[in-house]
């Protein structure tokens, strides 16, 4: 009896930069390393990863994928130079308008750090 030997594709996770970091791995292991990564025998992973694998065994290609991350797939909405523009302005605009706002996330982020790294016991809220 031969035993045979299959590939497999394990992708991690990352969220949106998760994907685009796949889409170009992906791309370069077919241009580069002439890999298939929808060809392979097994494909697994985790959040973002296990959807770049649902998309691969759904019939999407590693081009598919990077057109994806570039935002030129024929399925990506059409972003004209002022939704560009727009949209850039809109990932650095900051999330507070006053010195108390982010005061407020200041402290809310360091009591999220805490109670993550030192099990500083959660805040008893009033009830109303």
């Amino acid at each position: 009896m031969t035993s045979r030997r299959g590939v497999a594709l394990v992708l991690g996770a990352g969220g949106t930069v998760g994907m685009a970091y796949h889409a170009g791995s992906l791309r370069a292991l077919q241009l580069v390393g002439g890999v298939d990564p929808a060809g392979c025998d097994l494909i697994m992973g985790t959040s973002a990863g296990s959807v770049i694998g649902a998309y691969l065994r759904s019939g999407w290609t590693s081009e598919d994928l990077w057109q994806l991350a570039l935002g030129t797939h024929p399925t990506s909405p059409g972003y004209g130079p002022d939704d560009v523009e727009a949209r850039r302005r809109a990932i650095f605009t900051p999330a507070w308008r006053t010195p108390a706002e982010l005061a407020g996330r200041a402290v809310g982020s360091a009591y999220v750090i805490a109670r993550s790294m030192f099990g500083v016991p959660p805040v008893a809220l009033p009830r109303a």
